[in-house]
């Protein structure tokens, strides 16, 4: 399928624009995959990056489901990026190519397009593109992809080098949790990304009852100092990809993708249930632990309403003796 440099030159442009605005790095990825949706005749496609511990990672996609992007995630390797490793460039896989058949994402095919994503001569991921038709890559269109590739390419190391200068802004001074602010941002591009996967995300508040009495027992740099081991407590209970902030004074928030308000639930619970067993919480003035739960889209679609159900929740179980679970809806 031939795309016209217009065309080509009109999708870079946008991109690059989108990338000189300094969003985010997913708005960046969803512009091209915006960009294949809208030009290619495509069965299923995604950016792949590769993760720390060498396992890929789906960060944009269409036409795969969220079963196989998980069994993806689980299995690690895949021999799409060993292939890749050793050709260095873009590859196209059709019948009668030594790799038909072999190198399969989760559907069967007529014609692969991968294209690697390289930052400083190293591969850390990968574009794909399948699809039904044998003829639908063409030279042009091959061309477009490594467009798009380099297009993202070039935002991953922008993201990164600009992520590494704020990371410190990000952090609040105390607990060296993520801040308010940045809270606030990360919770934008969750809501995006469950609305285009359609995943149900939940958000726990955790507020401290008994800090200010502790503070004025022991004194602001004391409480300071049990406000950041609260916060390791509860970050080293929650899963890697669960994130926490300190959501404003004595309060903390976690954010749990892709999660149900069961499993929320749950943890939540065991957390409590852990939160007995430490030092700080039995001698006086005991420190508890009051939570609440509230899940998107499933309680609302809308976020400051969905912030809004989840403080009414922690307030109401603030009323509550001892270490208290509330869950929206009352």
């Amino acid at each position: 399928m031939a795309i016209s440099a217009k065309k080509r030159v009109e999708v870079l442009r946008e991109g690059l624009e989108e990338l000189a605005s300094q969003r985010y790095l997913e708005e960046i990825f969803h512009h091209i995959t915006g960009a294949i949706r809208g030009f290619l005749p495509y069965k299923s496609y995604a950016i792949v990056l590769i993760g720390e511990d060498g396992d890929p990672r789906v960060k944009a996609s269409r036409g795969l489901s969220y079963t196989y992007i998980k069994e993806l995630h689980r299995q690690g390797a895949h021999p799409a990026f060993e292939a890749m490793k050793n050709e260095e460039s873009s590859m196209l896989i059709t019948p009668g190519h030594k790799l038909f058949g072999k190198v399969i994402f989760e559907h069967q095919y007529k014609a692969l397009a991968m294209v690697p994503l390289v930052v400083s001569e190293e591969m850390v991921g990968l574009l794909f593109v399948d699809s039904d038709e044998p003829e639908a890559f063409d030279e042009s269109t091959m061309e477009f992809l490594e467009e798009l590739a380099l297009l993202a390419s070039v935002a991953i190391d922008f993201f990164a080098c600009k992520d590494a200068v704020t990371e410190s802004v990000n952090r609040d001074g105390v607990t060296g949790l993520y801040n308010y602010k940045h809270f606030h941002e990360i919770l934008f591009r969750e809501i995006l990304r469950s609305k285009e996967t359609g995943r149900t995300f939940s958000l726990v508040l955790f507020a401290i009852a008994g800090l200010k009495e502790y503070n004025a027992s022991f004194g602001h740099v004391e409480g300071d100092r049990l406000l950041r081991e609260i916060g390791r407590f509860i970050s080293q209970r929650m899963r890697s990809f669960d994130i926490e902030a300190r959501y404003g004074g004595s309060k903390i928030v976690v954010l749990m993708p892709e999660t149900e308000k069961e499993e929320a639930i749950r943890r939540t619970e065991e957390i409590l249930k852990a939160c007995e067993e430490e030092p700080w919480s039995q001698k006086e003035p005991a420190i508890t632990l009051k939570a609440g739960i509230a899940s998107f889209p499933v309680d609302t679609d809308d976020e400051k309403v969905l912030l809004n159900y989840l403080e009414q929740a922690t307030f109401e179980a603030t009323r509550k003796e001892g270490n208290a679970l509330i869950v929206w809806p009352l």
